[in-house]
C-alpha cells in the first residue's frame, strides 16, 4: 500500500492557517493579520514558513509519500515554490490623510462582523520580484478564491463588536499572490452603530446620506473574479462598512463626518489604510521612478435615473474629466485630472487613448452577455462610457449626470508614496449590475450571482490589460 506522510497531510489540513504573514500597523487602527474566517488563527514568520514548507517537502520524500498535485497542502507548496523571491514583507504606513459620486438608497441588509483585533508581529521588508506569466485556474488553484484574501488591518466599531473600515489583501506579500489593483468601496456600508451620529443631510441640501447599494458585495465578487482568472491572485480591498448616513469616505472631513469624532476617526482609517495597500503594492510589484506600477479603483453605484425611469445602464468610468472636458474632441493634453502617471508613460496625445480610445477601459469592459439580460433589466445593461463607441456622454442626453470622480481621486493619485504617483480611475456600476432583483422585475438572486461575476469576469480582464497597456508589462 502507498505510504503517506502523518506530517505532512497535518499541516495540509492546517496550511491556510500557516499562510498567513505580520505587519505592523498606527496602533489606534488596532490591526488584525489573520484569515477572516474564525477557525483559522496564528501568525508566523514567514521566512519560517518558507523553511517549514522545505522541510516538510523533504520530510515527505524521505518517508516515501511524495507530495503530488492534489490537497490543499500541495497547491500552497505548488504556490510557494512559483513565488519564494518575493515573500512576507512589511509596507511602508502611511500617516493619516483627509482623502462625488454614487447615489443610491436602499442599503444592503448584512452587517459583517469580523474577529477582535490581535497585536501585530513586524516581518521583515522584501525587494520587488518579477511578475510571474498569469496561468488559467488548473486544479491547483481552486477558482474564485484568491487563495486566501485576508484582512491586513481593520477599525472596529465604536461600542460595537462590528467592524467599520477594513483593508483586505493576499495571504503573502509576493508577485506570486499579488495583483497591483486597488479596489475601494467608500459608499457600500450598511452598519449604523449608536454611538455615531447621522449627518445632517436635511440641513444640508448638498450632502447625500443614501448608500451606493451591493457596492461592497461587487467588489468582493470582482476580487474572487481576478483570483478566477489570474492563478489565485488576489487584488487589494479597503471597505468602509459604514453606512453613508454615519460616513461619507469619499468627501472631505467636513462633509464626510459632520463634525462625529468617531466618524472623523473611521475616515482616518479609510484614507490611511488606501496609503497603506498603495505602500504595499509599491514595495511588491515596483515603480518606474514617477508612478507606482498598480491601479486604485474607487467604485460606486448610481440610480441614473435622469438617463432612464428605470435607472440607467451605463457602467460610467470617471479619470477626474468633467462631462463638458469629454466633449472636447480631441481630448487636451493636460488638463486637469487623473491619470497623470499613465499619461507621463505614454507622452503626448495619450489621454485620449486612455480615456475612451483602444487602451481605455471603455473600449475593455463590454456589457454583460446578452443571455443575462432577464426580466425587465435593460437590454445594454453595463455598457461602458466614455469607449470608442460612446465618446461623449453629454451626446447621449445632454440633461444628464455623468460622474467623474472625486475626493478618494484627488486624494490618492499624486506623492502617494513619497514623490510617487498611483493611476486612479472610479466606476459607478449601475443598478442592473449591482443587484438587478431589487430593482428589476423577473430577476432571480441566482441570476444576480450570474452577472456579478459575468462583469467581474470582464473587470478583472480590463484591469490587468489595461495596466499591460500601460506599463508594457504583465503585472497580473
Amino acid at each position: 500500500q502507498r505510504r503517506t506522510c502523518p506530517l505532512g497531510c497535518w499541516l495540509g489540513s492546517q496550511n491556510r492557517a500557516l499562510l498567513r504573514t505580520s505587519h505592523t500597523q498606527p496602533s489606534s487602527f488596532r490591526p488584525l493579520h489573520t484569515d477572516t474566517r474564525p477557525e483559522q488563527h496564528g501568525t508566523c514568520n514567514t521566512m519560517f514558513k518558507m523553511s517549514l514548507a522545505l522541510l516538510v517537502a523533504s520530510a515527505c520524500t524521505a518517508y516515501g509519500a511524495p507530495i503530488g498535485n492534489q490537497g490543499p497542502f500541495a497547491q500552497t507548496f505548488q504556490r510557494l515554490s512559483s513565488g519564494m523571491g518575493g515573500m512576507g514583507g512589511m509596507g511602508r504606513t502611511r500617516p493619516p490623510t483627509m482623502a462625488p459620486s454614487g447615489r443610491e438608497t436602499p442599503p444592503p441588509t448584512a452587517n459583517p462582523t469580523r474577529p477582535p483585533t490581535h497585536s501585530p508581529t513586524p516581518s521583515p521588508t522584501p525587494s520587488p520580484t518579477p511578475s510571474p506569466t498569469p496561468a488559467p485556474t488548473d486544479s491547483t488553484t481552486p477558482a474564485g478564491d484568491c487563495l486566501d484574501m485576508i484582512t491586513y488591518s481593520q477599525l472596529q466599531c465604536v461600542g460595537s463588536a462590528d467592524i467599520c473600515i477594513e483593508l483586505r489583501g493576499p495571504a503573502i506579500e509576493s508577485t506570486a499572490f499579488s495583483i497591483p489593483v486597488l479596489i475601494a468601496a467608500p459608499h457600500g456600508g450598511s452598519l449604523k452603530p449608536a454611538a455615531y451620529t447621522a449627518r445632517d443631510c436635511a440641513g444640508n441640501p448638498d450632502w447625500i446620506c443614501s448608500a451606493d447599494s451591493y457596492t461592497r458585495e461587487l467588489g468582493e465578487v470582482v476580487a474572487e473574479r481576478f483570483g478566477a482568472n489570474f492563478n489565485g491572485k488576489c487584488p487589494w480591498m479597503v471597505i468602509n462598512h459604514l453606512h453613508r448616513s454615519r460616513l461619507d469616505a469619499n468627501r472631505e472631513i467636513v462633509e464626510a463626518a459632520d463634525g462625529d469624532a468617531d466618524a472623523e476617526a473611521a475616515h482616518a482609517a479609510f484614507h490611511t489604510f488606501i496609503g497603506d495597500a498603495q505602500s504595499r503594492i509599491n514595495t511588491i510589484h515596483g515603480n518606474d521612478g514617477n508612478g507606482i506600477k498598480g491601479v486604485l479603483l474607487d467604485l460606486h453605484g448610481y440610480k441614473g435615473t435622469d438617463w432612464d425611469p428605470a435607472g440607467a445602464p451605463y457602467s460610467q468610468f470617471g479619470y477626474r474629466l468633467t462631462a463638458n472636458t469629454l466633449q472636447q474632441d480631441p481630448l487636451p493634453d493636460a488638463p486637469s485630472g487623473g491619470l497623470t502617471h499613465a499619461r507621463q508613460k505614454l507622452g503626448a496625445n495619450s489621454l485620449e487613448n486612455l480615456v475612451r480610445g483602444p487602451l481605455s477601459m471603455g473600449n475593455r469592459v463590454p456589457q454583460i452577455a446578452n443571455n443575462l439580460v432577464v426580466g425587465a433589466m435593460p437590454a445594454n445593461c453595463g455598457m461602458p462610457l466614455p469607449s470608442p463607441a460612446n465618446r461623449k456622454p453629454l451626446d447621449l442626453c445632454p440633461m444628464c449626470h455623468y460622474y467623474s470622480g472625486g475626493y478618494d481621486l484627488a486624494e490618492h493619485e499624486v506623492d502617494v508614496v513619497g514623490s510617487l504617483d498611483m493611476n486612479v480611475m472610479q466606476l459607478e456600476a449601475p443598478r442592473c449590475i449591482r443587484g438587478a432583483d431589487h430593482w428589476y422585475a423577473g430577476v432571480t438572486a441566482a441570476e444576480v450571482d450570474a452577472i456579478r461575476a459575468d462583469y467581474g469576469d470582464k473587470l478583472a480582464v480590463g484591469l490587468c490589460g489595461w495596466l499591460d497597456g500601460v506599463f508594457s508589462q504583465n503585472l497580473c
